[in-house]
């Protein structure tokens, strides 16, 4: 599914979905997700981590976000942009997919 960075955030229909042949460990204050399919790895600072944790328990991208910007004073735009960076970042680099999510 392709969609334009700015507007992963907003997503209540679709979610994250990690895929196989990852793992993820935290290190002390970053963390490092490691494809072992082409051994390729992504290092997470802090917020990175957060945001990971999100994606990995939440029902939908906007929920996600939610959850990550109610945790920061950070204002929405700046938030928005980490969080849709990130995204991009890592269905771009294949260490999950966007997949549709559960509508109730």
């Amino acid at each position: 599914m392709k969609q334009n960075p700015e507007e992963y955030h907003q997503s209540d229909h679709f979610k994250f979905e990690t895929s196989s042949n990852i793992m993820f460990r935290e290190l002390e204050d970053e963390s490092v997700i490691l494809n072992l399919n082409d051994e390729s790895y992504y290092s997470l600072n802090s917020t990175g981590m957060i945001i990971w944790n999100l994606l990995q328990t939440s029902p939908s991208l906007k929920e996600a976000f939610e959850a990550f910007k109610n945790q920061f004073e950070v204002e929405s735009g700046k938030a928005s942009t980490d969080f849709n960076l990130l995204i991009h970042e890592l269905v771009e680099k294949q260490f999950g997919t966007l997949a549709k999510a559960q509508t109730p």
